[in-house]
């Protein structure tokens, strides 16, 4: 197999957008779950706890996979 077909294949056309997409959302979930911690109380835990759990469970599910 030619190295082109099998680049082509595995999607090596994808958009910035599509290649960001997912990183931002988890930067954003972190950047939103550390504001929300250090600003307030109630709540504003619960969020924070949510928003710096998610890039958490992320990354253990990544390094599950491999």
């Amino acid at each position: 197999m030619k190295l082109s077909s099998a680049l082509s294949s595995r999607g090596s056309e994808r958009s910035l957008q599509h290649i960001f997409m997912v990183p931002i959302l988890i930067a954003l979930a972190s950047l939103s779950g550390l504001a929300a911690a250090l600003l307030g109380d109630g709540w504003f835990d619960v969020i924070g706890w949510i928003g710096l759990g998610i890039p958490a469970a992320v990354a253990g599910w990544c390094v599950y996979r491999t």
